[in-house]
């Protein structure tokens, strides 16, 4: 779904934005933030909002007619230099983008597409210690992209790619109009996770180094609907 669906999501990632921003070290100037899915630039928008010194890389495949419009919206709200779009599937795409040894690595990423792979490549693009998240879910056993048993997230722990995740429960929302995801009328209680690049599971071992803030998600975001991690 839509991150302007997701208000308690929202708030975390911008606190932990804004925190990653104010500890910008080694004359890094901007933080590069990596996603699929732009969909209508909810999510994109809400990231450059969030300081001047966020830079966003956005994956989709563009075919809908609303979306370049909304791209190049933000551009001129924000300036050109701060959003870059890679068009097609994001399959293809991301692995393609980062394995280009020159690409800088994201400090934070957030999957938000219909593709089974994209949070597995995005991580893998992830400086050590960067932010992992993905798009709210129904729930965390879901057996569709990002949890459940066969899901990506389940993956990334299991090779050892993502630490310390942390689960909440998203707010209830009942919808007031149709989305491509879900009908009017239902009410959603969705929810998601975040978690913490190992830098294990990489393009270009190499590149990464070990300085990166170490954040503490209890003291960011404690009593806003925690979960437990099955994922």
């Amino acid at each position: 779904g839509g991150i302007f669906l997701y208000p308690r999501q929202s708030y975390i990632l911008i606190s932990i934005i804004r925190r990653l921003v104010s500890n910008l070290t080694n004359g890094q100037e901007r933080l590069r933030i990596c996603e699929t899915g732009f969909g209508a630039g909810h999510s994109a928008a809400l990231f450059l909002a969030a300081s001047t010194k966020v830079e966003v890389v956005t994956f989709d495949k563009f075919d809908r007619a609303y979306q370049m419009p909304a791209f190049h919206s933000l551009q001129s709200s924000f300036g050109d230099d701060r959003i870059k779009s890679v068009a097609g599937d994001t399959c293809k795409t991301v692995p393609g983008f980062f394995s280009r040894t020159e690409e800088p690595r994201c400090d934070f990423v957030h999957g938000s597409s219909f593709c089974s792979s994209d949070l597995l490549d995005l991580t893998k693009a992830t400086k050590p210690n960067g932010v992992i998240t993905a798009t709210a879910m129904e729930n965390l056993f879901d057996k569709s992209v990002y949890f459940g048993h066969d899901g990506q997230w389940r993956n990334l722990r299991f090779e050892g790619c993502v630490a310390r995740t942390t689960c909440w429960k998203e707010e209830k929302k009942e919808l007031e109009k149709s989305y491509v995801f879900a009908k009017k009328g239902i009410t959603m209680e969705h929810h998601f996770c975040i978690g913490l690049s190992t830098g294990q599971c990489s393009y270009h071992k190499a590149a990464f180094t070990n300085n990166t803030l170490m954040l503490n998600f209890d003291d960011q975001c404690s009593g806003l609907g925690r979960v437990d991690v099955p994922v």
